[in-house]
């Protein structure tokens, strides 16, 4: 996990997970999920829930029941930082400065978005760098 300070991300997520309740989870399963995993859940996309454990390691359920998905790529813990900042404004102090060695992201063109998420003004957030604008010269 290049760029990322793995001991202060041990301490923020356990920080996280233990103040929440069970008020705090999208549905049920979600919570299941992060009781079983010991992982902060950090949101649902259209398919998967997505969690990170304080370790630094991203896991996402797949299509069938019980596949799950692991990655512990710095591209992939970076987007997570940052779609969950949204849920937790903790987790934004943990996003890097935009590394010298990285590049502008090849789908938003650095904007980090694009369009308008559905009716609303925003835009929507991109899907190759969730936000960013950039991403590391290995992803």
């Amino acid at each position: 996990m290049k760029y990322i300070d793995r001991e202060k991300l041990n301490e923020v997520i356990n920080e996280l997970l233990a103040e929440l309740n069970p008020s705090d989870f999208a549905d049920q399963e979600e919570y299941r999920l992060s009781q079983d995993l010991q992982a902060l859940p950090i949101g649902v996309s259209l398919w998967a829930y997505v969690f990170l454990t304080p370790d630094g390691e991203v896991i996402s359920t797949g299509y069938e029941p019980g596949e799950l998905e692991r990655s512990r790529e710095s591209q992939d813990v970076l987007n997570t930082l940052a779609w969950g900042a949204e849920r937790y404004p903790l987790l934004e102090a943990l996003i890097p400065e935009r590394p010298q060695d990285s590049k502008v992201c090849p789908l938003c063109d650095g904007l980090g978005g694009y369009g308008n998420w559905m009716l609303s003004k925003r835009p929507a957030i991109c899907v190759c760098c969730s936000g960013l604008g950039w991403v590391i010269n290995d992803a």
